[in-house]
């Protein structure tokens, strides 16, 4: 085989897996789609099981990040 061919023959290979990485890494992000869409849901469940309003939940969650946001690790 000529060192031509041979070069062929490596850009094919080097095709074949470059459109497998592509097809790889689609399949990577729909998974990852899914298990974001599967935590949201859960997120959603909880909330509802919870009984509380939407507000209530924001109150929460705002206060949280405020207690977060104020813990800075700096004794002053």
């Amino acid at each position: 085989m000529t060192l031509e061919e041979q070069l062929e023959k490596l850009q094919i290979e080097i095709d074949e897996h470059t459109e497998t990485l592509k097809v790889l890494k689609s399949k990577k992000k729909e998974i990852l789609k899914k298990i974001e869409d599967r935590e949201k849901e859960d997120v959603y469940r909880a909330f509802l099981d919870s009984g509380k309003s939407l507000d209530d939940l924001k109150s929460l969650l705002q206060s949280q990040m405020v207690g977060k946001s104020d813990d800075t690790g700096n004794d002053e």
